[in-house]
């Protein structure tokens, strides 16, 4: 993970991604004022392996 930060919605989220060089996919988890966002340097196909299922988190691939 690059960076753990709060945002206002899974499109500022995947802007703020879009923003940052390294960052090619998300994990966002809403809530009710914030939302958490995470930005990942590696997509989900790239790790298999370390990828955990959750009701809480939604994930995203950055658009180019």
């Amino acid at each position: 993970m690059i960076n753990h930060m709060t945002t206002s919605s899974d499109m500022e989220c995947l802007l703020l991604c879009h923003r940052h060089q390294q960052c090619v996919s998300v994990n966002y988890k809403p809530g009710e004022s914030t939302s958490v966002c995470e930005l990942n340097a590696v997509i989900a196909e790239d790790f298999p392996e370390d990828l955990t299922d959750s009701n809480d988190f939604d994930y995203y691939e950055s658009f180019v």
